[in-house]
């Protein structure tokens, strides 16, 4: 899978604070590797690389290239052998391939997302396994100026967001399950069955981690209401952290969104199991078109956030505990899965 380089010119790209304070300059030996990758990827253009800066491991490694007739790239390649994964979490990077095609398609032309270049989930790539190649995205998180930000200018940031993330949610599967199951053509038929299987999975690395949680009662909680997901037969893609403030990007100067990211972290099922619309602002439903477009009719949708929000809880717990995040709370999660628990036994 190959898209030609040809110019998102990104002036300025690594004066960006954001760029400069999470990254580090890579070894002579990784940026010669990756020199020889893109050799070997646009074997007739003689791209130049003049710079590699890393990326703090999320969980795949991450390089930032910059090349001689400045153009920027950032490759993802497969996590480190000692970093530890969730089973919910893919090993390769390239499954976001699929994603950002489908949202970057002619019917989403202003979809802020980066443009895939290249692809591979052969162990056999020129870089000896998985790797996705896309275009770099200059801006600031929205979640590093949001206390800059005036409220007219973040209700305009936030209805910009909820419309792309409208055009999002339309993207649709034949089948539930997570990228790597449907690439394979394995996934669910039922968003009861891939969210159980999704449950059971975080559940089993909090276990294997001998984390100090109430498993039996999330399980009979959680299993109380999970017929409830049965209202869901459309699968549709599940946004689980893009749209949040530390993934949307925007242009300082203008205060506009010029990019979404975190689309390797979807899967297909409800969308309201995203973490995006847990306490998303009245702009932001408002740019979405409306709460009732994740309502299903039935007077359930309140038990299902409930369900959702248990699962995120656990899921940001074992991620601590698994790669600990400098400034990080998990208390706060803990006391977010007391509270839907509470909740579920009403």
């Amino acid at each position: 899978m190959l898209i030609s380089p040809v110019s998102e010119h990104l002036s300025g790209a690594m004066g960006n604070p954001n760029v400069m304070m999470t990254a580090s300059l890579a070894s002579s030996k990784i940026q010669s590797q990756i020199q020889s990758f893109l050799h070997y990827v646009y074997q007739h253009t003689g791209i130049e690389v003049t710079r590699v800066d890393v990326l703090p491991a999320s969980p795949h490694k991450g390089y930032i290239i910059t090349s001689a007739d400045g153009n920027y790239f950032v490759l993802k390649t497969s996590p480190s052998s000692n970093t530890r994964l969730l089973r919910c979490e893919a090993s390769s990077p390239a499954g976001e391939a699929s994603i950002l095609q489908r949202l970057s398609g002619p019917m989403l032309l202003n979809f802020p997302v980066p443009r895939l270049l290249s692809a591979s989930n052969s162990s056999s790539s020129p870089l000896s396994g998985p790797y996705l190649l896309r275009s770099y995205v200059a801006g600031i998180p929205l979640s590093s100026i949001s206390h800059r930000l005036t409220t007219y200018d973040r209700e305009q940031i936030d209805k910009t967001v909820g419309a792309h993330l409208r055009h999002a949610v339309n993207n649709t599967s034949s089948q539930f399950g997570t990228i790597a199951r449907i690439d394979k053509g394995d996934g669910y038929g039922s968003w009861r069955e891939a969210f159980h299987a999704l449950f059971e999975a975080v559940l089993r690395d909090a276990e294997d981690a001998v984390l100090t949680l109430p498993y039996q009662s999330i399980r009979h909680y959680v299993g109380l209401h999970m017929h409830h997901l049965d209202a869901v037969t459309e699968p549709r893609l599940v946004p689980l952290r893009a749209g949040t403030p530390e993934t949307v990007l925007l242009d300082e100067n203008r205060k506009c969104v010029v990019g979404i990211l975190s689309w390797g972290d979807v899967l297909w099922g409800d969308p309201s199991l995203g973490e995006v619309f847990t306490g998303a602002t009245s702009s932001f439903w408002l740019g979405f078109g409306g709460q009732q477009i994740l309502q299903y009719g039935d007077g359930y949708d309140e038990r299902r956030s409930q369900i959702y929000t248990v699962y995120r809880s656990i899921v940001s717990i074992v991620r601590q505990n698994f790669r600990p995040r400098l400034g990080a709370d998990e208390s706060e999660h803990r006391r977010i899965l007391n509270w839907a628990l509470n909740q579920l036994a009403v």
